[in-house]
């Protein structure tokens, strides 16, 4: 049946929590002393709401002692071979943290997944609303993630110093700021995972992050993407790395409008970079408009973009306006994208772009098993080896 609270709401368990006891005499802390919390092979089916961390299955799966340091410690909350298929609706006001299988995420889940849509305000994901130094591998949402507000993912609502590995969302995302097909704002590391839902937002929005200041690697994003300023079809807003990824997604916005990143950044303190990527997908904009980034001052080293790209001014084939950043090895193909200039980058045809000996001479590297791009020279454009 249905599950509402107000706080540490799940449609199983409300807190699913490891912890450790100092059972010592003197205060020391022995292996018989660590609880180990886990959730394995469950699973919940109704709607869950509530107005704080709420879950389609756990409301939050905590791990409330860093282990370590401590000698023998084998500690953590897992969520293991487990599954929501029930709607999930958060409260109207503050932060309410909602997820389709947890709320709020901080130790480890894997192999599980969840179907239903999530809703609220805040901090939304299609999975797990925050993840806080936990670990999501091997799983995946299909449920709709809509938000009213800012932090919302078709995974995970706000990655923070979490990982995410081999996991994936398919459904649609909505939200105001920050909002991503699989995480709305990501300041941990995202690897071979990828979203492919529509994805539709406001300010820094993304086919598989809305704002990146993390890791994203041999991560990849299709669908469709639109929102007004700061639009990429893999990320909204660059300020870390991203690499050996690309994006397939038709990407539509009106400022800062990039097939694979809106604005790739250099803050003074964050430096935007992206290396070994592309972007093949069409992309519509007002200003600031690129085939790969619409607006840079990072580095940008061994992309391309083919995408078809259409704006009203300061519009590239790979990058529309460049303020500051380091470009090289980077091209756009003049035919398919319809731009015969950009801020940066080597202008190539078609032809070109499908003959090895164009990205060879730039430095590529195409070694079978060791390099990182593939294609059949004369019949295809470079894929990443990862890839396959």
């Amino acid at each position: 049946g249905a599950v509402s609270g107000a706080e540490f709401v799940g449609g199983l368990v409300g807190r699913n929590e490891a912890a450790i006891s100092n059972d010592g005499e003197d205060g020391s802390i022995f292996n018989n002393s660590i609880s180990q919390a886990e959730i394995v092979n469950s699973y919940a089916t109704g709607n869950v709401s509530g107005n704080y961390q709420i879950g389609g299955l756990v409301g939050r799966n905590l791990l409330s002692v860093d282990p370590s340091g401590i000698e023998g410690a084998s500690i953590n909350a897992i969520i293991s071979d487990s599954f929501a298929t029930g709607h999930v609706v958060a409260g109207l006001y503050g932060q309410p943290t909602a997820g389709g299988l947890v709320g709020a995420n901080y130790g480890r889940i894997e192999n599980s997944y969840a179907t239903g849509n999530t809703s609220g305000v805040d901090l939304i994901g299609g999975l797990v609303g925050y993840g806080g130094g936990g670990v999501i591998t091997n799983s995946y949402a299909t449920g709709d993630a809509t938000g009213t507000g800012q932090y919302v993912g078709g995974l995970v609502g706000l990655n923070e110093d979490s990982v995410i590995t081999n996991s994936h969302a398919n459904g649609s995302v909505t939200g105001d700021d920050s909002v991503g097909g699989l995480v709305g704002y990501n300041d941990g590391t995202i690897s071979n995972s990828y979203a492919t839902g529509i994805v539709n937002g406001n300010d820094y929005v993304g086919g598989l992050v809305g704002s990146n200041l993390g890791t994203i690697e041999n991560s990849h994003a299709a669908g469709t993407v639109a929102g007004i300023s700061h639009v990429g079809g893999l990320a909204g807003i660059n300020a870390n790395q991203i690499s050996q990824s690309y994006a397939t997604a038709e990407v539509v916005g009106e400022h800062r409008v990039g097939g694979l990143v809106g604005r790739n950044f250099n803050s003074g303190s964050t430096l935007g970079n992206i290396s070994e990527s592309y972007a093949t997908g069409v992309v519509s904009g007002g200003d600031y408009v690129g085939g790969l980034v619409g607006l840079n001052s990072g580095n940008i080293t061994n992309t391309f973009a083919t995408g078809r790209v259409q704006g009203a001014s300061y519009v590239g084939g790979l990058v529309g306006i460049n303020d500051g950043g380091m470009v090289g090895r980077s091209f756009w193909d003049i035919e398919t994208t319809g731009q015969i200039s950009s801020a940066v980058g080597s202008g190539k045809t078609t032809t070109e772009l499908l003959t090895r000996s164009t990205y060879t001479d730039a430095g590529w590297t195409f070694t079978s098993g060791t390099g990182t791009w593939f294609m059949i020279d004369g019949e295809t454009r470079p894929f990443l080896q990862s890839e396959y």
